[in-house]
């Protein structure tokens, strides 16, 4: 190498990897923060690492409705005041949720059709199952892990964007599996032959958790007896003979139908595997059929 090219190089050098001062690093992003090797200071690679790990529950919450944006858990004064307000019997409902769900047991949310909380009551359980995979819930020895394992090297020579190292295969908790698979799926999205249906059907049956949601509704207020019950249940039924077999899926079954008359519709083996081992928590004060 001549000395003229040699010289443009180490210029190139110094530019994309500065020297420390008071043996301190720039962060690679700008931030104005510093780092003991070159690269991006802790904060950085904490932030960083942490928007990475928590996009991964995306899929989970935006199979959620938009619509129930506000059913979250916890103590928020304004969220607390919604759900007493929707959900009927709210402090009763949650107590008898949470008491089903750290059981282990299935749930059936049972009430008339409209406008009890049904719903309302199965996302806030489900945000709950979410929540409990994000980043700030892992244990600390994790989190650190995982912000170690993100931390880059040094910026690229090109493009001054950090280089990643070799990442070290990290045990997650059980829980972060069990929060990326949730979901919730209507009833209604399972009924029929259509390439939306069958998707649906796959979501549902692989779901670690399932808010199985309006389930009656794709009955679409067919009469007992009527001819076209058995195509309207199908995907449904598949959906819970499948999962019964699998213990380690659990379901949440909202609906307004009692187990008598979901067997008249669905069969009693369909309606005993969704009653059977199930805790029943009723909302809303009418009675139901």
């Amino acid at each position: 190498m001549t000395g003229a090219k040699h010289s443009a190089s180490a210029a190139a050098d110094r530019e994309f990897f500065p020297m420390p001062r008071d043996g301190a690093y720039p962060c690679g992003y700008g931030c104005g923060g510093s780092s003991r090797l070159p690269g991006i200071c802790e904060a950085c690679a904490t932030e960083e690492r942490q928007a990475a790990f928590d996009a991964e529950l995306r899929p989970a919450l935006r199979s959620i409705p938009a619509r129930f944006a506000w059913a979250v858990p916890g103590g928020d004064e304004l969220a607390e005041r919604l759900k007493n307000e929707r959900i009927q019997g709210w402090a009763r409902v949650r107590r008898e949720l949470m008491a089903a769900f750290d059981a282990g047991k299935n749930v059936v949310i049972l009430g008339p059709e409209p406008q009890v909380g049904k719903t309302s009551a199965a996302c806030v359980v489900l945000r709950h199952v979410i929540q409990r995979g994000t980043f700030d819930a892992l244990p600390a020895e994790v989190r650190a892990a995982l912000v170690g394992n993100a931390a880059p090297s040094r910026p690229l020579a090109k493009t001054g964007a950090p280089r990643r190292p070799v990442h070290v295969e990290i045990a997650l908790p059980e829980q972060v599996r069990i929060a990326r698979g949730a979901r919730f799926v209507p009833a209604r999205a399972l009924r029929g032959d259509s390439v939306a249906a069958e998707a649906a059907r796959e979501v549902a049956t692989a779901a670690t958790v399932l808010v199985l949601d309006d389930v009656g509704d794709e009955l679409d207020s067919a009469p007992e007896g009527s001819g076209w019950i058995p195509d309207r249940v199908a995907g449904t039924r598949e959906v819970i003979d499948y999962r019964h077999k699998e213990p380690r899926l659990r379901t949440i079954v909202t609906t307004w139908l009692s187990e008598e008359r979901m067997a008249a519709y669905y069969g009693g083996g369909t309606a005993k595997r969704v009653y059977g081992q199930a805790a029943v928590v009723k909302v809303g004060t009418h009675k139901v059929v």
